[in-house]
This record gives C-alpha cells, sequence and structure tokens, in this order.
C-alpha cells in the first residue's frame, strides 16, 4: 500500500473514533512496526499544525492510539 493511503486509512479510522493497537496496523497495512509509528509520527505532525484541537494520543495500558480532543 502506498504511503499516502496507508496515513489516509489509520486517520480515517481515528476519526471514526476507533483506537489501534501498533500490530493490528501492521497487519492491515502490511508494514513494519518501524513503518507503522512513522505514520503516527505525521498524523501527529498533520494534527499540530491544521487540527490543533485534537491530539493523537498513545494509551499506555491497552497499548493503543486514538484520537481525543486537547483540554484547554
Amino acid at each position: 500500500m502506498k504511503k499516502s493511503y496507508a496515513i489516509l486509512v489509520v486517520y480515517d479510522s481515528l476519526r471514526n473514533k476507533k483506537s489501534f493497537q501498533v500490530k493490528d496496523m501492521e497487519e492491515l497495512l502490511g508494514c513494519s512496526r518501524r513503518t507503522c509509528l512513522r505514520y503516527t509520527k505525521d498524523i501527529k505532525e498533520y494534527l499540530s499544525l491544521y487540527h490543533p484541537e485534537l491530539v493523537l494520543y498513545y494509551d499506555r495500558k491497552k497499548q493503543s492510539f486514538l484520537l481525543k480532543q486537547k483540554k484547554d
């Protein structure tokens, strides 16, 4: 899968209130853990520039990423 499509798949899932684990993303996108983490970094950068009210949050207990509203 192309990088741009992969990032859009992840972002779309997050916008639809779905959380994901890195291992799930690896399987869905057919890429390595390291690549998945780079994709999450790209999404974080995008959010900070274009959607500062949102943050990509990592829940350590559930070991998953989710999109949250930033608290003021």
